[in-house]
């Protein structure tokens, strides 16, 4: 997500960099107001990052949050169910 930078007034910045991650982790779906990103070949246990009204977690192949904060139970099991769909596409990469 882009806003202005409000240190300066001046062009945008990335959002997700205040929050802990960087441009550079690709955004890989976008769903009910849910941000989910992976690296490609990244470091073990297989992971993917979730992001939801600016809570973040890490979440294994089955959609379990391993660590993190997000808290609405609704969005929890959205990236559970969107897991469960995409396990196969998650596990090629």
């Amino acid at each position: 997500m882009l806003e202005r930078d409000q240190r300066n007034g001046t062009g945008p910045r990335h959002v997700a960099q205040e929050r802990g991650y960087t441009a550079a982790v690709p955004i890989i779906s976008v769903f009910f107001g849910i941000v989910v990103r992976m690296f490609y070949k990244e470091h073990e246990p297989p992971h993917f990052h979730a992001e939801y009204q600016g809570q973040q977690g890490k979440f294994d192949f089955e959609g379990r949050m391993t660590a993190g904060t997000v808290q609405s139970g609704t969005a929890l099991r959205l990236i559970r169910e969107w897991a469960a769909v995409h396990r196969r596409e998650l596990e090629r990469n």
